[in-house]
């Protein structure tokens, strides 16, 4: 399978590092089932064009979560050849947000290399060929006039408000303009199927290819361009 799963991960191990205990200062090396979800994620068709434009991973927490997003975002806004990328990082509230943002802003600050290239500022990284990454919450003012080459969403679980789920239907619907476009959502478990996260999943499992491992549900959907890597037992699998 012809994947950029191997760039992504070699752009983490180069250019981030760890920022917080035991592991500081040491480069960002991805874990074998990380690296899985990557090279799907990732994949190519025969085209050389990405498979997948709707990514919805689910992970129990302490799982690298942030560490990942942030990442992903970096690599997006500088290594994905976009020009003029704009890359949102969006959670539900304003402090979830800030800590997914202040983790890709650490990796700058933290990077000689990488502080070549990005200027971090409060609110906003500054990347090459105008790229730029910005956070917004969704209990906050909706933004309008984006045009996002990536869509990160930490905790999807959390967007159950009117005002949040306006938020998403705005910005899985702006990246019209661009060639390929990714939306990822990564995310630990909700409750409430009656979400946005509840219809994905309920959504995604009606499809036809699914594909149950121990511990691992994978459903592909090539027509939509919508990938679901689901990890462990879900609370939405037992409300009725």
């Amino acid at each position: 399978m012809k994947s950029q799963g191997d760039h992504v991960a070699a752009f983490a191990e180069h250019y981030c590092r760890h920022t917080k205990g035991r592991w500081a200062g040491q480069p960002v090396v991805f874990e074998d089932w990380q690296r899985e979800f990557l090279d799907e994620a990732f994949a190519l068709d025969n085209r050389g064009r990405r498979k997948w434009r709707q990514i919805l991973l689910g992970v129990a927490r302490k799982n690298g979560k942030s560490t990942l997003a942030a990442t992903l975002a970096l690599y997006m806004a500088g290594a994905d050849g976009e020009p003029g990328a704009e890359v949102v990082m969006a959670a539900g509230s304003r402090d979830q947000a800030a800590m997914v943002f202040d983790q890709a802003r650490a990796f700058v600050d933290s990077s000689e290399d990488l502080s070549e290239f990005f200027d971090a500022q409060r609110f906003v990284i500054l990347g090459p060929e105008n790229s730029v990454i910005k956070r917004i919450a969704a209990d906050g003012k909706l933004q309008h006039g984006l045009n996002p080459s990536a869509i990160i969403v930490d905790e999807l679980h959390s967007f159950q408000s009117p005002r949040q789920e306006e938020l998403w239907s705005a910005l899985t619907t702006a990246s019209g303009a661009r060639e390929q476009p990714v939306n990822l959502a990564i995310t630990t478990a909700g409750y409430d199927k009656q979400t946005v996260l509840g219809r994905l999943y309920d959504n995604a499992l009606r499809k036809r290819d699914v594909e149950r491992r121990p511990g691992l549900t994978i459903m592909r959907d090539e027509d939509t361009g919508f990938l679901l890597w689901w990890y462990g037992l879900t609370e939405l699998d037992d409300v009725d």
